[in-house]
């Protein structure tokens, strides 16, 4: 699931306020997503993405975020985040509870999520810091992984810089295992993992790159109830999208790879396009084509169709 939607961006705004309120104020906002989408064989027409949210400014420096989440035969309606978040400066701010940790910026203008996002995408019951300084975040975090006994035994370090134009972040994970995808619950030892991406826009055009990767290997045997490695194996993703805005349409091609992921259930390569257009205010229209090739050399194409309303 992409974790930018129009209201997770408003809600990570108000929780960075530090100025006087006169009494608690709570913001309640959502996102409907309706897909029909073709591919080879199959056919069909979900609604992909339901999200209701609450965001509340308890004072000036404390606020709290919940997130509910429904995505049709994936995702029952379920709590996505729910945090609080102190700000104890202008430049600190702590944030506990259910998130999803800033490992991967997952950055993109189509409809499916990227293979970066697949691959690496972590959702956990964190502690994490963010120390701001003009354009540049440092974040700071840890919480317990699946493999964990009853111990807080991963944690990361991510940096973001961004301006109007450029937007450059790096990453760093002890344990890539504990990512929503690779969950291993069995793991010979811990796998490190890295990140990094970048963007730039120039006069209506903007190119996005983001890298993923093990930085050691896992072994054989490593894995979950639902799959296992069977070989040694250092998965990596890679996203690279070129994207055109004119007025409220968006054009955007796209190619994305992975690397000894077999195991997981990614395709080895990725072509996409799309374009999406802003009917009216908050309504989204979008049409994308995507081509997968597998690690035996089957290609699918897929052809998705999405409606999408914010409020």
């Amino acid at each position: 699931m992409k974790k930018t939607t129009l209201f997770i961006a408003m809600a990570t705004v108000l929780g960075f306020q530090a100025t006087a309120i006169a009494e608690p104020t709570l913001e309640i906002g959502g996102v409907v997503e309706v897909e029909a989408s073709s591919g080879d064989d199959t056919s069909d027409i979900t609604v992909a993405t339901v999200e209701v949210g609450l965001a509340a400014q308890i004072n000036e420096k404390v606020a709290a975020e919940v997130v509910l989440l429904h995505e049709e035969d994936e995702t029952d309606l379920s709590i996505d985040t729910a945090t609080i978040n102190l700000a104890f400066t202008d430049t600190l701010r702590v944030t506990a509870g259910q998130t999803y940790i800033p490992f991967g910026v997952f950055d993109s203008n189509m409809i499916s999520d990227p293979l970066t996002l697949e691959l690496a995408e972590t959702s956990a019951t964190a502690l994490q810091a963010d120390i701001t300084t003009g354009p540049l975040i440092a974040s700071l975090y840890t919480f317990n992984g699946v493999n964990a006994e009853e111990e807080i035994d991963n944690w990361g370090v991510n940096f973001a810089w961004a301006n109007d134009n450029l937007f450059l972040a790096l990453g760093y994970l002890a344990n890539i295992g504990d990512t929503d995808t690779i969950a291993a619950e069995t793991l010979d030892s811990k796998v490190p993992g890295i990140s990094m991406s970048a963007g730039v826009k120039v006069a209506g055009f903007s190119l996005t790159g983001e890298y993923i990767s093990a930085n050691d290997e896992f072994q054989i045997g490593d894995g979950n109830a639902d799959y296992q490695f069977t070989a040694r194996a250092q998965p990596s993703a890679t996203n690279i999208e070129l994207a055109y805005s004119t007025g409220e349409t968006t054009f955007a091609v796209g190619v994305q790879n992975t690397d000894e992921a077999e195991d997981l259930g990614l395709p080895e390569k990725r072509a996409l396009a799309a374009i999406s257009h802003e009917l009216m205010e908050n309504t989204l229209v979008a049409l994308e084509w995507a081509g997968d090739e597998d690690y035996t050399g089957e290609r699918s194409d897929t052809v998705t169709a999405q409606l999408a309303v914010a409020f």
